[in-house]
């Protein structure tokens, strides 16, 4: 009993000294990976102090009496603490996704705090420490999953975990699988949501026995990842679990199994076509319940339209600057009028290396300025609502989508500016590789471009969106369907001049409004000589004609292409 009060004495200084450290390092306001540095180094049990500390728990005698490991029962193991009636409504479609890819031969049994009694026996000090909230479900279930497995075998699924296909083969015919974790959490060295295991297996029969040990010993939680940090320090301290581990070639890519999650966090729309996406990454997502509006239908699926011809260079800074974007698009549709081989192979590469922009090449051979026919094949096959176009030849500020999408509204356009990088720098930037801008050189009126204030954003989009003809091809959005509304780009427009401004009225002539983005929608237009100007006089007597005649629909369109069914 004194080492119980102990302990929670040590607890309770510990949370004192957690707030002030967090006091503490909320004074570098500015720079939030700073913060997070501070906090760790800090805290008395950041998470290799909590390792070390946990490596009291590790015993390395072997058993007098070791277990021998048997084939797992064919079973899934899900727990929801409260049980179904009333769930969270991803809980519920995470559980029915198991059924409906539920391997042959196998039962899916979906435990709650009361029914699990029925399946193991957990020591009685763990039950009065769950009784008197000392463990939350959370921690609950980490301790159930080690027991069902160790006990039983079989796959522990956790709820909100999304199933799009059937577990792989590979895996459920495993002794052990479960997946290494990477970038933010690489410090748990395991995922926790999806393991198999055999029952009574050396991994998991010591896990079993370590937990047991330290929650007799504590009777409370220390870290919010205590059960990853004993895996860690059973690692360090157990050479035979060290060897069990090093037998079973564990799955080094976590990313996968979280590319739906972080697409939701990034702006996507939870939809039928994020989910087709997602499922080409991996057969299970890991979710949460904690947010549910990232499962909102209110939201709108976004296509990032970017024209490019023979410029690779430009284009990678381009499509690297929409990977750092804030709000990511559902898809990102390159429209290229006729680019050579060098063009292709670097799309080749992006796809790969940005698998989450979901980018789509479309192509046609190089016969000449027809900017205007590729852009109609290309949001033809568009599967996002709304369309974002810019050039290939720009670079986005981090908040360019999410400043676009706070002015987005039904019955509107939007015109954006850009800022004019100077030739010298462009070619310094292209040299490197790297976009470093200096703002020497920079036009004043460029400079005021760059700002972003969101009153003022909001202020501005009517107040300066006078004038139909100041249009920015680079920089614009609109509705998909405003666009077919009109029959998309006139296809007659050859060559540079004018083409977006023609649209653009035929809009407005349709009843579409315009607003402009200022102080906001950042993007940097690297410099290139400019296009031949010899047929701008036909372009600009077309979108003379269309004012007179008050034109909405143009013969020459995008109506001669399939349009993508949505």
């Amino acid at each position: 009993m004194k080492k119980m009060n102990h302990r929670y004495i040590r607890n309770f200084l510990l949370k004192i000294c957690k707030f002030f450290i967090n006091i503490t390092s909320m004074l570098v306001f500015w720079d939030k990976d700073l913060r997070h540095r501070i906090r760790e180094r800090l805290h008395p049990f950041n998470p290799n102090r909590c390792i070390q500390y946990l490596e009291q728990y590790c015993v390395v005698q072997p058993d007098e009496n070791p277990v021998q490991a048997e084939a797992a029962r064919k079973v899934i193991w899900q727990f929801w603490s409260q049980g179904l009636d009333g769930c969270p409504e991803i809980v519920r479609r995470s559980i029915q996704s198991v059924d409906d890819h539920l391997p042959a031969g196998y039962t899916h049994i979906v435990l709650t705090e009361e029914t699990c009694k029925d399946y193991v026996e957990l020591p009685s000090f763990i039950w009065e420490a769950k009784q008197k909230n000392l463990i939350s479900t959370i921690h609950f279930s980490d301790i159930l999953r080690v027991w069902l497995l160790d006990q039983y075998g079989g796959v522990w699924v956790d709820a909100t975990c999304l199933l799009t296909a059937s577990i792989p083969q590979a895996i459920l015919d495993a002794p052990f699988f479960c997946y290494r974790s990477q970038g933010e959490f690489a410090c748990t060295y395991i995922q926790s949501c999806f393991i198999k295991s055999d029952a009574h297996h050396p991994v998991t029969h010591k896990l079993c026995q370590t937990l047991e040990r330290y929650w007799q010993g504590e009777g409370t939680i220390i870290h919010y990842f205590t059960f990853h940090f004993i895996f860690i320090a059973l690692l360090r301290k157990d050479k035979a679990f060290r060897e069990a581990v090093e037998q079973l070639h564990l799955t080094d890519d976590d990313a996968p199994m979280h590319y739906l999650f972080y697409a939701l966090r990034r702006g996507r729309k939870y939809s039928p076509l994020l989910l087709e996406q997602a499922a080409r990454q991996s057969f299970i997502h890991k979710l949460t319940y904690k947010e549910p509006d990232l499962f909102s239908d209110s939201r709108t699926d976004i296509t990032l339209l970017v024209s490019t011809y023979n410029w690779p260079k430009a284009l990678k800074l381009c499509i690297e600057s929409a990977s750092q974007q804030t709000v990511l698009p559902c898809e990102v549709i390159i429209a290229d009028d006729g680019s050579g081989d060098e063009t292709r192979q670097l799309i080749l590469q992006l796809q790969g290396r940005y698998p989450e922009l979901n980018i789509r090449h479309v192509w046609h051979p190089d016969e000449g300025f027809r900017r205007t026919v590729i852009l109609n094949k290309a949001l033809a096959q568009a599967q996002g609502e709304y369309i974002i176009q810019i050039d290939g030849d720009v670079v986005l500020e981090k908040h360019f989508i999410a400043d676009h999408l706070e002015l987005m509204e039904p019955g509107y356009y939007v015109c954006g500016s850009r800022t004019k990088v100077g030739k010298a720098q462009t070619e310094k930037i292209l040299a490197s590789g790297k976009f470093l801008l200096s703002h020497r050189g920079l036009k004043l009126s460029f400079l005021l471009n760059q700002f972003r204030n969101k009153p003022l954003r909001h202020y501005l989009a009517l107040r300066y969106a006078r004038k139909i003809d100041h249009m920015r091809g680079c920089n614009m959005a609109f509705w998909l369907s405003d666009f077919l509304r009109v029959n998309g780009y006139n296809e007659d427009l050859l060559q540079w001049g004018h083409e977006d401004s023609e649209l653009i009225y035929r809009m407005h002539f349709a009843g579409v409004q315009k607003k402009a983005l200022k102080m906001g929608g950042v993007l940097y237009h690297l410099w290139h000589p400019e296009a031949s100007r010899s047929n701008e006089d036909t372009h600009l007597k077309a979108i003379r004609k269309i004012i007179e005649g008050k034109v909405k629909w143009c013969e020459n369109g995008i109506d001669k292409y399939d349009i993508c069914t949505r």
